[in-house]
């Protein structure tokens, strides 16, 4: 789970410590491609489960987790009503986007829908301002322009009648779904995070997303059959819960507070490149050119943020030595 990448994304820039930069710029790359495993990994388990009872199962194990962290940094402590109110909507938020994930998964390759996850600043940007009236500049929305049409490229190819027509399969429309409620995540949790530790908010956060989904997916919970289950989709159902929930937690929080914001966000447009990468490197097969083309503008954007906020920064470091 990416919350802190997400709610640095309309924070203020970070001051800058260039001693730390470049480790703070190896820690968000390697963000990315722990995060861009979770779609191959998912394309893989997902026809193996009932979505709601594997995304259940992940929030189990990823609640066990925290709440280990928690409980060795002393931190624990239970949720008034209020905060567990709050926690439990923000919960509800990511686990209706990983049950849409694995639904959408059986129908669509794990490369469409990491196209579609380059759409996610744009949705993040909309609804911040609608619930928050943050804004972006003019430089971020052309490169969610550049980003958004990356991923049309990745998605349509040369089907120029599906584009017109902006034709979505059933797999990327759930998944569509799911990337909706994954962007009001991070505005929600920038309104509704109070005075709490953050790692103790994501906990209630886990602990009410598994409520929420033992409750509307008990029948599936039950009916499935957990002794036929392969071996290899626990395995990935651990990896999904330990490593894209407790290292990307420590990974982006090194990260957001030596960068600006606008370089910890140009980074999630390299995601659907590490995505066709790891497609490669697995024997699945080589990408069209146009999906190529797509990822090659999404990235684009990348590079487009980390120049443009390279320059910014420097700038106001020659500015503070000279005052």
């Amino acid at each position: 789970m990416n919350q802190p990448l997400a709610r640095s994304v309309h924070s203020e820039p970070a001051p800058a410590r260039p001693a730390g930069n470049l480790r703070a710029h190896l820690a968000m790359l390697l963000f990315i491609l722990v995060i861009s495993t979770t779609f191959p990994v998912g394309e893989a388990i997902s026809p193996a489960l009932d979505p709601r009872a594997l995304t259940f199962l992940r929030f189990l194990l990823a609640t066990f987790v925290f709440a280990g962290i928690v409980a060795a940094r002393g931190e624990w402590r239970m949720p008034s009503p209020a905060q567990a109110a709050r926690a439990t909507w923000v919960g509800s938020l990511l686990a209706f986007y990983f049950v849409a994930m694995f639904e959408g998964l059986r129908y669509t390759t794990a490369i469409n829908t990491g196209a579609l996850f380059a759409l996610v600043p744009a949705m993040t940007a909309a609804i911040a301002w609608l619930l928050l009236r943050q804004t972006m500049t003019r430089l971020q929305l052309a490169c969610l322009a550049i980003a958004g049409l990356g991923a049309l490229v990745v998605l349509y190819g040369d089907n120029i009648a599906a584009l017109l027509n902006l034709s979505l399969g059933y797999g990327e429309r759930m998944f569509l779904l799911g990337c909706v409620a994954f962007a009001a995540y991070s505005p929600f949790v920038r309104k509704l995070h109070r005075s709490e530790p953050l790692m103790l908010f994501t906990l209630w956060v886990l602990m009410g997303g598994a409520a929420m989904l033992f409750l509307f997916g008990l029948p599936a919970i039950l009916s499935a059959d957990w002794a036929k289950v392969p071996w290899t989709v626990y395995g990935g159902i651990v990896y999904l819960a330990v490593l894209p929930t407790a290292l990307t937690f420590y990974l982006a929080k090194y990260a957001t507070v030596r960068l600006p914001s606008g370089q910890v966000m140009a980074y999630t447009y390299l995601l659907p490149a590490f995505v066709v990468m790891e497609k490669m490197v697995i024997g699945d097969g080589t990408p069209s050119l146009t999906v190529f083309a797509g990822v090659a503008i999404t990235a684009l954007a990348t590079f487009i943020l980390q120049w443009s906020t390279r320059g910014s920064a420097k700038g106001q470091r020659l500015s503070s030595v000279a005052k």
